[in-house]
This record gives structure tokens, sequence and C-alpha cells, in this order.
């Protein structure tokens, strides 16, 4: 007996040669020639399996094998399958691919159908989105967009292989191409109307606002004349457009729209921005003018009254609405031009003021007690000082100098009243007449000028208190009533000096 291994067992079979079935014989298989004897059959031994291990080993040599088996036994497994068994077989085969290929042509049908009902369905909406060029306000746009957004994204869905619809597809999108470029071109004017809406409404009612609100304008402004642009230069040819699509019309309207709005924004934050500048440095030139303001120094003086001329000419520049420091500017400017006046008039006023000292000095004195020299004497210096005021440039128009010249006269008309009274007290050579409230004194001959140019040097007393008691009547209320005068004159001088 000899034994095989098959699938990890092994099996047992007679030598016997009759014993194999002849069917396990291959169909066809090539027999051995004529003259050809078979190989010896091997010895009987030992099965393989119980053989030792220096048999078993795959090195042993062929010398080691001293009797072959005379025949050998083959497995059942390896015995050949009867035909009808295999024709079944392939039937069953043949008809598993071909319900699969059914099947698949089923299915891919299907999925072919599903493909063209999307297409049909994406037309049917781009159709009702683009019924209308005109997209009027923001939700009609809203819903345009979303349709268009759903069909594209149902084509775009669409397996790029032959006979599924994908070019079919293609040639839906390329069709309301128009449709999509309105859409967007009404998305980027209507965002250009919203960007630049308080710009518009400003510039219409042109408020006033700081520099900052008007430049925050531009910067929109400019936003929305980009987006305009871009309807203009991003869509193709818009003369083209133009006349399919409203909207490119309308775009190129607006833009120039906003173009002058854009001007006038422009021009209102750089007016603002000038304004805020010069009134600034006026009021640093103002606190340069104020560090030397009370000096004497000529040159300081001269700087000084530089820059407060020069801070007024900056409030000057500042337009007298329209700007948030007009109204301060005009406050400021009335301040500092009195600030000027009464800097280049001070040294006039400090004069003229001096100049009435010398007049209430002599009031004081006629009062108290002087001479008739010292009288005539002050009556001569303030008729000199006064010349030169009148002379001087600074001073020549100034109103006091009137009320001044007024006051002078009043003394030197009481100086002659007085000259001619004490001559008329110790000569018959003139008589007094009293008409009114005037003195009239009239001479009785020529010896007259000879004894009023002698009292005149002489040192006599002269009071008001004196006259008291010499002058009775209506000759002592002339003489107060012209001194009052020209106290009253002196009065009104000192006023307007100080206006």
């Amino acid at each position: 007996m000899a034994t095989i291994h098959s699938n990890n067992s092994h099996k047992t079979l007679d030598s016997d040669p009759q014993n194999v079935p002849q069917a396990l014989e291959p169909q066809g298989s090539t027999k051995l020639p004529d003259g050809v004897a078979p190989l010896p059959p091997l010895a009987p031994g030992p099965a393989l399996g119980s053989l030792p291990t220096s048999v078993q080993s795959p090195s042993i040599e062929a010398e080691q094998v001293t009797e072959a088996p005379s025949e050998i036994t083959i497995a059942p497994a390896l015995r050949t399958v009867p035909k009808h068994r295999l024709s079944l077989k392939m039937a069953i085969i043949a008809s598993g691919i071909t319900v699969a290929i059914v099947g698949s042509a089923i299915a891919g049908n299907y999925f072919r159908t599903e493909q063209y009902n999307k297409i049909a369905q994406a037309e049917t909406l781009l159709r009702e989105t683009c019924n209308t060029t005109t997209l009027s306000d923001a939700e009609a746009l809203n819903t345009a967009e979303a349709g268009w957004n759903k069909a594209t994204t149902q084509l775009q869905g669409i397996p790029p292989f032959p006979g599924f619809g994908v070019k079919d597809a293609q040639a839906l999108t390329s069709k309301y191409a128009l449709c999509k470029t309105n859409i967007d071109a009404t998305k980027l004017f209507q965002e250009a109307a919203t960007m630049s809406e308080a710009a518009r409404d400003a510039v219409q009612r042109l408020p006033v606002l700081p520099e900052e609100e008007w430049a925050d304008h531009v910067v929109k402004l400019e936003a929305a004349i980009e987006h305009l642009d871009l309807i203009q230069n991003s869509f193709g040819n818009p003369v083209d457009l133009k006349a399919s699509l409203p909207i490119f019309g309308d775009a190129q309207n607006r833009l120039k729209e906003y173009q002058q709005i854009l001007t006038v924004a422009q021009n209102q934050r750089d007016g603002e921005h000038t304004a805020v500048q010069n009134f600034n440095d006026a009021k640093g030139l103002y606190q340069q003018f104020a560090a030397n303001q009370g000096t004497t120094d000529a040159t300081k003086r001269k700087d000084a009254e530089a820059n407060l001329r020069g801070a007024i000419d900056r409030l000057r520049k500042i337009p007298t609405e329209g700007t948030t420091v007009s109204a301060e500017a005009i406050k400021t400017r009335k301040t500092y031009n009195e600030a000027l006046d009464e800097f280049i008039n001070e040294p006039v006023k400090q004069k003229l003021r001096n100049f009435a000292t010398s007049f209430n000095q002599l009031s004081s004195a006629l009062k108290s007690g002087m001479s008739t020299a010292e009288f005539a004497s002050s009556i001569d210096s303030i008729g000199n000082e006064l010349k030169l005021l009148q002379q001087a440039s600074n001073t020549s128009q100034h109103p006091a100098l009137r009320y001044f010249q007024e006051a002078l006269t009043d003394y030197q008309f009481s100086q002659r009243l007085l000259i001619m009274l004490t001559i008329c007290e110790t000569s018959n050579e003139c008589f007094t007449g009293v008409l009114d409230n005037d003195v009239y004194l009239l001479p009785t001959s020529h010896q007259f000028y000879r004894k009023l140019s002698d009292f005149y040097h002489a040192n006599q007393e002269l009071t008001r208190k004196g006259l008291a008691v010499r002058l009775t009547g209506k000759e002592k209320t002339a003489f107060d009533a012209i001194w009052e005068h020209a106290d009253r004159n002196i009065e009104k001088a000192e006023q307007l000096i100080e206006q």
C-alpha cells in the first residue's frame, strides 16, 4: 500500500491498478508511446509520515531508495467532474451574468433619467429666476441670487460622464449666463447705493460736520464708485450689455452722480480741515502776542503786533458758516481786533490820559489857589501840548481832541475875562456889561492893551475864592459856568479815550 497526502489528510488505496477508475484519466491525455516501459513499481514500505527524519528530509539522495512502489494510488478528490454537472454550473454562471447585466442597465437608465430630471428642474428654476432684467430692490435680488445658486448647484452635480447630461448642463449654464451677469451687476449696484446713502444725504443737506465724518463719507463714496467701475469693466463690453441689461445704463449714470458728490464731500472735508487748522494757528499766534503784550521794548512790541495781526488774518480765512469753528472764529476775531486796537492805541491812550491829567491839575490848582502867572503858564503849556496831539498822525483824528480843545478855549476865555475885570476894577478906561450868561468887556481907550499886557505878567493872587469876594451876581455866575463847562469837556474826552 502507498499513501498520498491531499488537503492535510491521506487515504489508502489498493495498489492494484484494476481498482483505479477510468474517469480520472483526462480526456485526450497523452499515453506512453509503444516501446517505452513504465516505471518499475515501488517496493512496499512504511507510511511517509512514519519515516525517520533523515529519510523525510528533502536532501535525501535518490540512491537511498532501494525499491519503488509498483503503482501510485490517486485520491478521490482529484477525480474528473462529470460533463453534465459542468454544463449546469456554466448555465448558472451565465444566468447570473445576464441578470447582473440587465440589472446594471436598469440602474444606469434610472440614474441617467434622474440626472436629466435635475437638469429639467434647474432649467425651470432658471427660467423663473431670470424672467426679468430689473431687480428693483434687495428682496428681489436675494430671491434671484438664491434661485441661481440652487439651479447651478444642481447642474454642477451632474457627473462628468458621456450620456448623463453633462453637456446639456453646461449648455444650460451658458444659456443663462446673462442672467448671472445681471444678478452680479445689480448686487454691486445696490451695495454701492447702500455705501453712499449717508454721504449723498450729507452732501444734499451740507450739515456742519467734523473732518472725521466728512472723511468717512469720502471713503464710502470712493468704495461705491469702485463698485460701479466694476460693473463697467468686469462683465464685458458695457455698451453691448447696456442694450440688454438696464442696470449697466443705470450704473453709468450713477457713476457720474457719485463722482460729483465725491467732489463736494472732498471739498467739505478739506474745508473743515483748513478751517480747524487756521483756528488753531490763530490761537497759537495769539498766545505769542500775549507773552509780549505788556512790554515796552519797541522790537518786542512790533513782534507782538505782527503775531496778533497774523492771528486775525487766520481767522479771516475761516468761512463765516459751514464749519465746526465758524461761529467761534467770528467771536474770537472780534476779541482779537479789540485787542489789536487796544495794543496799538495804548501809547496813544496813554498820551491822551496824560494830557487830561494836565487839565485836571489846572482845575485843582484853581480851586486851591495859584498866581495869575502860573495860570497863564499852565494854559500856554496845555495849548502847546494840544497842538502836538493835533499834528501827530496817531492822535490827530481822535475824537477826544475836540473836547480838549473846547476845555482849553474855556480856560483861555476865563483868563482874558479875569484880566479885563481886574483892570476895570482899578481903571475908568473900561466898563463891564452883562448880557444873559455871557460877559462882554468893552475897552474905552487904546491904553487898555498896554495895561492888559502889564497885568498879564503881574504876579497877583488868582483864586475862585478871591473872585467870589470881588465878583457878585451874574459876573460870578459867569465864571463858575465857564470853568464847570471846561471840567465837563475834560470828562467827555476821558470817556472817549477809554472806549
